[in-house]
C-alpha cells in the first residue's frame, strides 16, 4: 500500500484515544455514518498536484476473525499518465473506539481520531481533541458546506452535511461528512510537500452528490471531423504577436491495414507574411474503443491527442497528460464561428483540475464543427491582450456537401514546399470563378495536371512543359459543380496533390 494513500500511515503510532481537552456539543451521529462502507459506495477525489482518484467499495472480507470492507483505489490520472495504478486496502470502523482502522501488512493502524467526538459548542468555531496522544483541532457541526476540490464548484451539486474535521499541528488532517464519507485529507509528500485531496463526487447508498454525470447522446466522432477537405484557420494573439494557423485534412491513407486521415498544419507568424510556413503532417484516426482521436507516431505506435469524446458530461476523465472534467451539454443550440452563429447539437470541453496549472479555459468542441476557439489563455487576462478566434472553417458532410464559415487568410499559396520539391496549389480557394493552379518544379519538366471530383471522376487534364520555379496555369472551371476537387501534378514519377473547393 502506497504511503500517501492513508493519513493513518504517518500516524501509525497513535492507536489510543485520550479524553477530549474540553467539553463541546454532543454529536448524536453514528460513527459509521461518517465513513459508509457498504459495497458499491464510490468516491472521486482530486489533489492539488494535477491528480485524480476513484475509490469503490468492492467487497467484504474477514481477516483473523475481523470483518473489513475492501476498497479499490484507482488513479484516474497523474504525472505518470498512462499507468492506471489500482490498490486495494482493508478498512473498518472500530465500534469500541469509533476510529477508522486500516489493515496494513497484518497490523491495524489508525489516526486515532474518534468520530464520536463532540462538536465545538455554539460559541467556538473549533476545539481541541486528542487523536491518540496528539492534540488535534476539531471543527464541524450540522449543515456544513463541504468545499469541493474544483475551481469551478458552481457546477457541482452542493455537498451539505453534518461534518467533522481533524487538523494536526504539522498541517496534516482528515475530514468526514455523515452520509457521504471521507471528504478531504491532507498529508506531507516528499515530492509535492503538503498535499490536499478533496472530494468531487460520491455515490453512497445509491444517492449521488457532487459532480453528477449527465448522458451525452452525441456521436463522439462528430466532435472532431476528419473528412478530406476539412479545414480550420485560426488567429491567435498574445502581447502583440499574431499567429495564424491553418489545419487541413488533405487525404486519407492506409498504413499497416489501419486507415488514417492526413492532416497538414501551416503557420503564418506576424503580419504581412505572403506565404504559409513549412507544414507539419499528422496521421490521425478516430478510435471507436476509446472515443479519442489518435495520432500515429514514427515508430508505428499511437497516442491519444484528444480527451475521450464519448465521456458523459460532468465526470472526471483521463486526458492526454492530465485529468479533466468533461463539461458541456447537448441539445439544440448554436456557437459563434468566424463571426457567424452556427447551429450545433452539443458542445463539450475538458477542464483541467489544477487551479495553478490550468490558467485558462481550454478549447471546447462542437458536434459537427470540431474544435472551437480558446475562451481565454495564459496569464495576460483575455481579450484584447490575448485572444484566439476561428477565422475560417470548411466542413465536408458525408454526402459531399461543403459548409464554409468566414474567409480564408489572404496568402499567395496554400503552403510553401521545401527546397527542391514538386508542389501544387490552387487559388483562390474556395472559388466560384476562375481557378489558378500554381506548380513549383525543381527542374524543367513535362508536367501532367489533373483534377478529380469527390467521386473520383477526372474533370480536367492538361500537359505542359514548365521551367524551374513557380508556374501558373489558369483553369476554366465554370462547368464544375460546387463541391470538393483534388488537383494532382505528376512529373518524373513524382505526384503531389492539393484540395480545391468550388462554391
Amino acid at each position: 500500500m502506497h504511503v500517501r494513500y492513508h493519513l493513518a500511515v504517518t500516524l501509525a503510532c497513535l492507536v489510543a484515544a485520550a479524553p477530549s481537552a474540553q467539553d463541546g456539543t454532543p454529536d448524536p451521529t453514528p460513527p459509521e455514518a461518517y465513513y459508509p462502507l457498504d459495497v458499491g459506495n464510490e468516491w472521486v477525489y482530486v489533489a492539488n498536484y494535477h491528480t485524480a482518484y476513484r475509490e469503490v467499495v468492492v467487497g467484504d472480507t474477514v481477516v483473523s476473525g475481523v470483518s473489513y470492507a475492501v476498497v479499490a483505489r484507482t488513479s484516474i490520472a497523474g504525472e505518470d499518465w498512462g499507468h492506471m495504478d489500482t490498490t486495494r486496502f482493508f478498512v473498518r470502523i472500530d465500534p469500541e473506539t469509533s476510529h477508522v482502522v486500516f489493515l496494513q501488512e497484518g497490523a491495524e493502524v489508525t489516526d486515532g481520531c474518534p468520530l464520536t467526538a463532540d462538536f465545538p459548542d455554539g460559541t467556538e468555531g473549533s476545539r481541541p481533541v486528542y487523536c491518540g496522544t496528539v492534540e488535534a483541532t476539531l471543527t464541524g457541526g450540522p449543515d456544513q458546506y463541504i468545499e469541493p476540490g474544483l475551481i469551478f464548484s458552481e457546477i457541482l451539486d452542493a455537498f451539505v452535511a453534518t461534518a467533522k474535521s481533524f487538523h494536526f499541528p504539522d498541517g496534516t488532517g482528515v475530514e468526514y461528512a455523515a452520509g457521504i464519507g471521507r471528504v478531504a485529507r491532507y498529508w506531507t509528500d516528499p515530492t509535492h510537500g503538503l498535499v490536499e485531496e478533496r472530494i468531487v463526487y460520491s455515490r453512497v447508498g445509491g444517492v449521488e452528490t457532487g459532480l453528477t454525470s449527465r448522458p451525452d447522446p452525441t456521436d463522439p466522432a462528430a466532435y472532431y471531423p476528419l473528412a478530406v477537405g476539412t479545414e480550420r484557420e485560426s488567429l491567435r494573439g498574445n502581447a502583440g504577436t499574431l499567429v495564424h494557423t491553418r489545419r487541413v485534412v488533405t487525404r486519407d491513407t492506409t498504413i499497416g491495414g489501419v486507415s488514417y486521415a492526413v492532416e497538414r498544419t501551416f503557420v503564418v507568424t506576424g503580419q504581412g507574411v505572403p506565404e504559409w510556413g513549412d507544414g507539419l503532417t499528422r496521421f490521425l484516426r478516430y478510435d471507436e474503443a476509446t472515443t479519442a482521436v489518435n495520432q500515429r507516431l514514427p515508430d508505428g505506435s499511437e497516442r491519444a491527442v484528444t480527451c475521450p469524446f464519448g465521456t458523459p458530461f460532468w465526470v472526471v476523465v483521463q486526458c492526454p497528460g492530465f485529468p479533466a472534467v468533461a463539461a458541456g451539454s447537448a441539445g439544440d443550440g448554436s456557437v459563434t464561428v468566424a463571426g457567424e452563429s452556427v447551429p450545433t447539437a452539443a458542445v463539450k470541453g475538458f477542464w483541467g483540475l489544477d487551479p495553478i496549472a490550468d490558467t485558462g479555459g481550454p478549447a471546447p468542441y462542437a458536434a459537427g464543427l470540431g474544435e472551437l476557439a480558446i475562451s481565454d489563455f495564459g496569464p495576460c487576462g483575455g481579450p484584447p491582450i490575448c485572444f484566439d478566434e476561428i477565422t475560417y472553417l470548411r466542413l465536408v458532410d458525408p454526402d459531399g456537401t461543403v459548409r464554409e464559415y468566414g474567409a480564408r487568410y489572404p496568402v499567395v499559396a496554400n503552403e510553401r514546399p521545401g527546397a527542391g520539391a514538386l508542389a501544387v496549389a490552387a487559388f483562390p480557394n474556395p472559388s466560384a470563378g476562375p481557378l489558378t493552379v500554381a506548380v513549383d518544379s525543381p527542374a524543367a519538366a513535362n508536367i501532367t495536371l489533373e483534377a478529380f471530383d469527390a467521386l473520383g471522376r477526372r474533370v480536367w487534364l492538361e500537359t505542359a512543359v514548365l521551367d524551374v520555379g513557380r508556374e501558373r496555369v489558369d483553369i476554366d472551371a465554370s462547368r464544375w459543380a460546387p463541391g470538393l476537387y483534388v488537383i494532382r501534378a505528376l512529373a518524373d514519377g513524382s505526384a503531389v496533390t492539393t484540395i480545391a473547393v468550388r462554391r
